[in-house]
């Protein structure tokens, strides 16, 4: 008697797991010119499948010269990506718009979390271009340029990027800092032609000066920002009041272009806007509502 009721208890425990366990099953089939194979769901209440479980797409564009290809992993958690995803991609002397044609590679990996940006991201990029020029005899190659390559590091929190971020672009190599909000907490510099202009920015991602040095004039250009109203701000991202007692402008700025690297992860090879599961990203752009570093502007 003892072991059926033991039986009958441990019964009506699994019951629960067993009513809400999904069925997955899996799927290959056409996908952006491509080929995609995933896991999925069909949920009880709507009767729409949802993706969960691994994922894997390929694709290769064939044009009359060159070819592209792309690999994508990763996997879905109740129609959201969810941790690693891995892209690569190789190009084979693909034309562009220009009228070159590319060879190179490209990988990618960016981490989510339920569909947010979380974790590292990290991408590469390495090319070559060449050209194609008609004589007599005949289309012949130009010599290949020479090897390019950008790169850039950096770690998201709920689709904003934080810390250390670190990328290459034109042989240059610049480090960021970026407080939880996704703030540059250090001074920006700008070089140019004529001077450089310097920015300088507290640990709250609020720009507090404004410089303007000349190679051609005097004095130095200096404007300082309302300390009162900078006093503000950094008491209302303590938490500590509520932005309607400002009767002054405050905004987020974008990163300038020079320092801006959020290009790198905004192409539609990367975003696949068909494909869902990035909380991020709607397809109704060509860009991502992710944060890639800023800072704080108040005005007097």
């Amino acid at each position: 008697m003892k072991q059926k009721t033991l039986l009958f208890i441990v019964g009506l425990f699994l019951c629960p797991i067993l009513t809400n366990a999904q069925v997955l099953k899996t799927i290959s089939e056409d996908f952006d010119a491509g080929r995609i194979t995933y896991q999925y769901y069909e949920d009880k209440n709507t009767y729409a499948y949802v993706k969960h479980g691994t994922f894997r797409m390929a694709r290769t564009l064939k044009q009359d010269i060159g070819s592209s290809t792309l690999i994508v992993t990763g996997n879905f958690k109740n129609g959201f990506r969810n941790g690693p995803w891995s892209f690569n991609i190789t190009k084979k002397d693909y034309p562009n718009s220009d009228g070159s044609f590319t060879t190179g590679t490209t990988t990618s990996i960016q981490t989510f979390k339920d569909g947010m940006p979380y974790g590292l991201w990290k991408v590469n990029d390495t090319w070559k271009t060449r050209k194609r020029t008609y004589t007599f005899s005949g289309y012949v190659w130009e010599a290949f340029s020479a090897l390019k390559s950008e790169s850039a590091t950096t770690n998201f929190i709920n689709s904003v990027a934080t810390g250390l971020t670190i990328y290459r672009r034109n042989g240059v190599t610049k480090s960021l800092n970026l407080n939880s909000k996704g703030c540059l907490t250090s001074n920006i510099i700008m070089q140019s032609l004529y001077g450089n202009t310097e920015l300088v920015i507290n640990k709250y991602g609020i720009l507090t000066t404004h410089i303007e040095r000349s190679k051609f004039s005097d004095p130095v250009k200096v404007v300082n920002y309302n300390a009162e109203n900078i006093q503000k701000v950094q008491d209302h991202l303590d938490g500590k009041i509520g932005k309607e007692e400002f009767a002054f402008t405050f905004r987020r700025v974008k990163l300038l272009e020079d320092l801006d690297f959020s290009d790198m992860f905004e192409h539609d090879y990367f975003l696949l806007p068909s494909l869902g599961g990035d909380k991020t990203y709607d397809g109704s752009s060509s860009q991502s509502n992710r944060v890639y570093g800023s800072y704080f502007y108040v005005s007097d």
